[in-house]
């Protein structure tokens, strides 16, 4: 049960600096922010430093974030659309929070990102989309981030990540392990804001990266995510560790469906199709030091778009259900009734 709740009443808000939250550490029961009476609320920061900043400006530290979360424990935050800021929500040393049903759209950098010092936070059901970064011409604008960082029992689950600079979700240098599951990322690293060059990766799970000094072993767990029209569907990103990879679906990426270099890997009941502009399931992957079964690929030959139940992409568009779950349908599961790749399909 929440300890108190803050209602946000369901009028445009436009702000002209962050709403930060710095609150000394508290037992549970939690403090929710939410949306009053479950209606739509809108935070515009439009007029906040740094939207956009410059090319090549930077951004201080206290000016990211509508939602600027800094050393705070045991709140929810619950349907509240942030849009046009300086990232959406910016999370920093902040543990045992959980976020349900935000948007954050439409954003100057990334739209939900976390760093520094991360633990038992959870993500669930947010919609984040269209965000890019002007002032490094797209590079560093995703749409989900736990970056930098380490901390244990993160989760990100039911997410909808989309049509941003460059990734969908992005582990770049978080030293510790995260579970992914039942999130749908699509079509990110597009230039969509006509940037020269655009930097952006377009990488649709990135699960970790950076410079040597900064990688460490990390067992992230990927459950049941698609993965389509991003440059690469899942990249390790020379991340090292012993990853989890289960029932996830990589569909029409650019160039590889699953991308795993450097990491040890088990992979299981995974479906990779027409990824790199290639119908051959010989051609789908770049995995290394990978162990597996189950996996579409392993019987080779040939997957169509035919193989599949269905595939337009409005399936997993469309309004989300009350409990934020999107509607249930048979997108990318295959007609031969196998047991691999994702599913709409919730618990």
């Amino acid at each position: 049960m929440d300890r108190a709740v803050v209602p946000v009443l369901a009028v445009p808000l436009l702000v002209t600096s962050r709403m930060q939250l710095m609150l000394p550490v508290q037992e549970t029961p939690f403090i929710s922010e939410r949306s009053y009476n479950n209606e739509e609320v809108i935070i515009d920061g439009d007029k906040m430093p740094g939207t956009p900043a410059a090319l090549g400006a930077s951004l201080a530290g206290k000016d990211r974030g509508i939602f600027h979360v800094e050393k705070a424990e045991y709140w929810r935050f619950i349907h509240i659309t942030l849009t046009k800021g300086p990232y959406g929500v910016y999370v920093k040393d902040s543990h045992n929070n959980y976020f349900e049903r935000l948007t954050t759209h439409s954003n100057y950098e990334t739209g939900f990102h976390m760093q520094n010092s991360i633990s038992n936070n959870e993500i669930v059901y947010l919609d984040t989309y269209n965000n890019a970064d002007p002032r490094n011409n797209g590079q560093n604008a995703d749409g989900m981030a736990i970056k930098e960082g380490s901390g244990a029992g993160n989760i990100i689950r039911g997410i909808r990540s989309y049509e941003n600079s460059d990734d969908g979700i992005d582990l770049y240098e978080f030293k510790s392990s995260v579970t992914i599951l039942d999130n749908i990322i699509f079509d990110n690293g597009v230039n969509r804001w006509n940037f020269n060059p655009h930097r952006g990766d377009g990488i649709g799970i990135k699960l970790g990266g950076g410079s040597p000094a900064n990688r460490a072993n990390v067992n992230h767990v990927a459950r049941n995510n698609f993965s389509f029209r991003n440059r690469r569907g899942f990249s390790d990103n020379n991340m090292p560790g012993d990853m989890t990879l289960i029932h996830n679906t990589a569909w029409k990426n650019r160039e590889e469906g699953f991308n795993q270099r450097t990491s040890m890997a088990t992979y299981e009941n995974n479906l990779a199709a027409n990824n790199a502009g290639s119908s051959s399931l010989s051609k789908q992957n770049t995995l290394n030091s990978v162990k597996g079964k189950g996996n579409n690929w392993e019987k080779g030959g040939s997957w169509q778009d035919a193989d599949f139940k269905a595939t337009s992409t409005s399936l997993v568009k469309g309004r989300r259900q009350a409990d934020g779950k999107i509607t249930r349908s048979d997108f990318l599961r295959p007609v031969d009734g196998g047991n691999y790749g994702a599913t709409t399909h919730w618990v």
